[in-house]
């Protein structure tokens, strides 16, 4: 388990450069404007991948030992078709996709549906190495398609970005297909309806909260939709704060898998504390740097253009520091069984994101958008600190890092470095 654990964060590790790189390479090549396009473009496509995922998603990896995966398979890749048909034209409808775009958007949307759908049947045949290695094999082919056409082809345009992100879906897709017959024994389809029952509603149980959190983190793109070029300064920022979440992500997912096995209650609670402090510190840090660096080095990385990420980085801190402290206890929540409580910390967050997008963004844009998020982020903290706090009484005392945490830190990170 450790050793997954570890060759997970490795892959995110990877991933997380590789991501950066394809930003500061469109950010030199296209602007904040082409940026803009982009960062509207991928979060279209992440809206329609939590209706495709309402079959093929977590509920395919919960059910693979308790159904037929050939059936669990056939269903998932049936809706990961049908589902763009149906969410695509609703969201035109409402004016959130990118012009022009709707056809790509409905084909890459297919391609990356089915593709999804074999890695969930990786994880659910426990192949884990081979969902991480293939999800980062998206990413790399997606560096490669930009480098090959922004410099080889000498194409630089969002098409461009479109047309590699075919190339990035399609390989993995291909890989799966074949690589499934290998967990996949039985092709029957009787009881075909009856397993697909189970993954609708399962799925329907995780996705709603998932689709929460995705109106949580990119509502605020789709209010600077109309301003491409705000919108392009302001996906810099976030990109900073997922880069930084990337530590409270990995740290909790070995948190995570500590509080589900442990049978004490207040054992749990302990490891709680001890990676809330890590995470806090951890992220405090990644947050000071953000704000020490000034304009001109976010003009040096990403483009003179990026110089004003600057403000709304700062700005969007604090909610960075919320969000990064607040998973340990989100995740304490989830590994104690209790998983409304953290649908409810993200209802409470989309409620104060809402209005605050109405409000700020039309006067401040990527400003406003950051406070935004801020609040909402903030809200989502408070919420999940103050249940915590009631259940263990947890104080900003247990904060301080003392020896002993200092010793189970090198112990900890032996273990997952042996492993």
């Amino acid at each position: 388990m450790l050793k997954s654990a570890f060759n997970t964060l490795l892959s995110k590790i990877l991933s997380a450069v590789f991501s950066l790189s394809i930003v500061i390479l469109t950010t030199h090549m296209l602007g904040s404007e082409g940026r803009g396009e982009i960062s509207l473009i991928t979060a279209d496509i992440g809206l329609v991948m939590l209706f495709s995922q309402l079959v093929g998603g977590a509920s395919m990896v919960y059910l693979y030992p308790r159904s037929q995966p050939f059936q669990l398979l056939f269903s998932a890749i049936v809706w990961a078709i049908i589902s763009p048909l149906i969410i695509l034209p609703i969201m035109q409808v409402f004016g959130m996709i990118e012009h022009g775009y709707f056809t790509h958007l409905l084909f890459l949307c297919i391609l990356f549906g089915i593709s999804s759908c074999f890695q969930m049947v990786a994880l659910g045949a426990e192949k884990i190495n081979w969902y991480n290695w293939l999800t980062l094999l998206q990413t790399v082919l997606l560096f490669v398609g930009l480098i090959i056409f922004f410099f080889f082809l000498n194409e630089a345009s969002t098409f461009s970005y479109v047309s590699s992100l075919y190339f990035a879906y399609l390989f993995p897709l291909l890989i799966g297909l074949f690589s499934a017959k290998k967990w996949i024994k039985n092709y029957t389809l009787q009881g075909l309806w009856l397993t697909t029952q189970k993954a609708i509603i399962y799925g329907a149980t995780v996705q709603f909260s998932n689709i929460i959190q995705f109106f949580n983190y990119r509502l605020s793109y789709f209010f600077l939709s109309k301003h491409l070029s705000s919108l392009g300064i302001f996906s810099i920022s976030l990109v900073l704060a997922e880069a930084v979440w990337l530590i409270g992500n990995s740290l909790s997912l070995v948190h995570y898998s500590k509080v589900t096995n442990e049978s004490s209650r207040e054992d749990s609670i302990l490891q709680t504390f001890f990676f809330a402090k890590l995470s806090f510190w951890a992220t405090l840090l990644c947050v000071i740097f953000l704000i020490i660096f000034p304009p001109s080095f976010y003009g040096w990385i990403f483009g003179e253009k990026f110089r004003d990420a600057w403000l709304p980085t700062v700005i969007l801190c604090p909610g960075i520091l919320a969000i990064g402290f607040g998973m340990v206890f989100s995740h304490y929540f989830a590994g104690t069984g209790r998983f409304k409580l953290n649908n409810k910390a993200a209802l409470v967050g989309l409620a104060i994101k809402i209005p605050a997008c109405i409000y700020f963004i039309p006067k401040y844009a990527e400003v406003g958008a950051a406070f935004a998020c801020t609040l909402s982020y903030s809200a989502s903290f408070l919420f999940f600190f103050y249940y915590f706090k009631k259940e263990t009484n947890f104080s900003l005392k247990n904060l301080a890092i003392t020896d002993t945490d200092i010793k189970e830190i090198f112990s900890t990170f032996k273990k997952e470095t042996i492993s």
